[in-house]
């Protein structure tokens, strides 16, 4: 097992209880460390790094509750969550920020119709969504990159640009299909 680094530093997130206190301490100087695993961002930690009320909190949970909370009644489909991979962490184009994703076969030609994909932000503190239906996926199967996946499935893969210039076009393939028209605004939550 390798050294930790403790390069890097989530601030801790607290309950409204002890923000009563907040005008007495200087909450922003409270820092607790974390291991750096070589995805920080923007001298941030990766969003599975963050921790709230002390507790570490995944990726794929704080993606989750950024979607039930912007998209409360969209409830129709899977929800797949990308975290951000900055230039030089992406195998597929090391040059490029990307966003990874799966579409097993098996959920593609379920009854269910659509994936929620949703991506990270550069910035590590928001989210972007895509309502991408199956038969966009399944109609540009051809040129998009298939696989075998770790339980022997079938899969869809695609690595979305998260770079303004081609932002949610496909670069792992050789079809550079465009996901951007199903980019979803977010809602206002009350």
């Amino acid at each position: 097992m390798g050294r930790m680094k403790y390069g890097c530093y989530a601030q801790i997130k607290f309950s409204a209880d002890s923000q009563a206190s907040a005008a007495q301490n200087d909450w922003s100087k409270v820092q607790k460390p974390i291991p750096d695993r070589g995805d920080s961002t923007n001298g941030r930690p990766c969003l599975r790094d963050e921790i709230i009320c002390g507790v570490a909190i995944s990726q794929r949970s704080a993606g989750l509750k950024w979607f039930r909370a912007t998209h409360p009644k969209l409830t129709d489909g899977k929800i797949r969550i990308s975290r951000y991979y900055p230039p030089g962490k992406s195998t597929w184009k090391p040059e490029q920020p990307t966003w990874a994703f799966e579409f097993p076969l098996k959920d593609l030609e379920s009854a269910v119709s659509v994936t929620y994909c949703v991506c990270q932000s550069k910035d590590g503190g928001s989210f972007y969504c895509l309502r991408v239906p199956h038969q966009h996926v399944l109609d540009h199967r051809a040129v998009l990159y298939q696989r075998i996946d770790k339980s022997g499935g079938r899969s869809i893969g695609v690595f979305l640009a998260a770079d303004p210039a081609a932002r949610f076009r496909d670069v792992r393939a050789k079809g550079g299909i465009d996901f951007g028209q199903f980019l979803l605004p977010v809602e206002a939550t009350s």
